[in-house]
């Protein structure tokens, strides 16, 4: 049995993983091998999960609060990691020691990071964004805790484009962003699930 622990899993991207995770392994018929444990800040947002029947073990999970992050990882063996840019780096360090005390059961971590965030020898460029000194940092504690890992560094979201820009392009028949001639690419939230 391998439980798969999915944090912020109400959100745009967590929604998406646990959707695939319960469909990936209902259609392979190997259900009885996967708990997806879906962590919530507010229990009035798990109502999403009631479709899955029993496929989704439901666990609240503050960051604010040490003792929702350890009953969280009870038995946990995989982690997708979530984590909202904050400047509070101890929220999310608080986090990854708790997760240290799992060590040995364990055995990954998917950390949804920013295409903001420094590869090797880009550090420099990283530190020119909030967003990317953020994600880069927390990337950073995770890979000092010795577990294996998997950060993902997609772009701008192709949903959140719809939402923020959908009203002006159905009224107006167009997009308005201020950024000149920069070039961006977006990515579907399905694809980063995957």
């Amino acid at each position: 049995m391998t439980t798969i622990l999915v944090t912020g899993a109400t959100g745009t991207v967590g929604n998406e993983v646990v959707k695939q995770l319960v469909s990936h392994h209902s259609s392979s018929n190997r259900n009885n091998n996967i708990v997806v444990r879906a962590a919530v800040h507010s229990e009035d947002k798990a109502d999403k999960f009631k479709i899955y029947d029993k496929s989704v073990e439901i666990v609240n999970l503050d960051y604010n609060k040490p003792e929702t992050i350890v009953a969280a990882l009870n038995h946990v063996d995989k982690l997708f990691l979530l984590t909202l840019p904050s400047p509070d780096m101890e929220l999310y360090s608080n986090v990854v020691k708790e997760i240290r005390k799992y060590k040995s059961s364990i055995s990954h971590i998917v950390k949804l990071s920013s295409m903001a965030a420094a590869n090797d020898g880009e550090e420099e460029t990283a530190l020119k964004t909030i967003i990317g000194r953020i994600h880069r940092g927390e990337e950073k504690i995770i890979e000092e805790s010795g577990i294996p890992f998997t950060f993902l560094r997609p772009p701008a979201f192709m949903q959140n484009f719809i939402t923020q820009f959908g009203y002006t392009m159905r009224t107006h028949n167009a997009f308005y962003i201020p950024g000149g001639d920069a070039k961006i690419s977006f990515v579907d939230v399905r694809d980063v699930a995957a």
